[in-house]
């Protein structure tokens, strides 16, 4: 899907967590959209960002018009200005929205995204407050027992296609890990010559415990795609025995569903804060 004519003139960003993934989003059915997006992303999630404090987003996510098949589109910027083809966190944020704005209605919801249409399961708490679950992706394990090559020595990895690329490694305690070595190491492993999303994992009682470095990003407090793919590559690999499964991050717990196709379902906390003009 290719993004839309955009406006030189923007918008209120709506701000948004969804398990201490962070993301401003710019409403491109309410009103204009940045003449240049990956630009405007560089620069909104650069050091400079000032208030609300704290908050600084990992990415721009943009609500588009649908082109086709859709309700309406997502379209991503990573912190680099990179674009993503998938984004499970951004998913609901974009179904959480839709309910409060109006572009959508409880149901399900057919969202147009780079990788392809993703379903939306959108509803009402009692009090109004919008639930969200998403339909992340039908994930797909392309290379088991990979060896990755890291300084400290090599570790085995599997690589799963989440709608975007993911190399998780299980084993070992993801606190004590040097994850932003880890993680830029692995960007340059010419396995990955797109860059991949990288996940270190370790079983608990009730779960999995992860800690994710999203290319183009660094480390984030949480990945919807990366929590699918994790989950996915823990039942395949026999560490956990089947599907719901809660994965802690540092931002929040996020949950994990499998559908009778293989689809993964995402759900967890999501919080709006304050609308911020730009």
């Amino acid at each position: 899907m290719s993004a839309p004519t955009m406006s030189a003139r923007i918008h209120p960003l709506h701000l948004y967590s969804a398990a201490g993934n962070r993301f401003a989003l710019v409403d491109g059915l309410a009103g204009a959209l940045p003449g240049d997006p990956a630009k405007f992303a560089r620069s909104l999630c650069s050091s400079d960002w000032k208030e609300p404090a704290g908050f600084r987003p990992d990415g721009l996510l943009m609500i588009v018009p649908p082109r086709g098949g859709g309700a309406f589109g997502m379209v991503l910027h990573n912190a680099d200005g990179s674009r993503p083809e998938a984004c499970g966190n951004g998913l609901r944020v974009i179904g959480d929205h839709a309910l409060r704005a109006g572009h959508a209605d409880a149901g399900m919801v057919w969202v147009e995204t780079d990788a392809g249409l993703r379903r939306l399961a959108l509803a009402r708490a009692p009090g109004g407050e919008p639930r969200v679950r998403a339909l992340v992706a039908h994930p797909r394990i392309v290379a088991r027992d990979v060896p990755i090559a890291l300084p400290g020595g090599e570790r085995r990895a599997m690589v799963i296609d989440a709608g975007n690329p993911h190399c998780v490694i299980f084993g070992g305690d993801p606190e004590r890990e040097d994850l932003d070595a880890i993680g830029s190491e692995i960007q340059r492993n010419e396995r990955f010559p797109s860059g991949v999303n990288v996940e270190l994992v370790q079983a608990r009682e009730d779960g999995l415990t992860m800690r994710v470095y999203e290319r183009g990003v660094g480390e984030t407090l949480s990945c919807g795609t990366g929590a699918c793919a994790t989950a996915f590559a823990a039942l395949a690999t026999g560490l956990i025995e089947q599907l719901p499964v809660t994965i802690a991050c540092r931002g929040g717990e996020l949950l994990v569903e499998r559908d009778e196709e293989g689809g993964a379902w995402l759900s967890g906390p999501l919080v709006k804060i304050e609308a911020r003009e730009q």
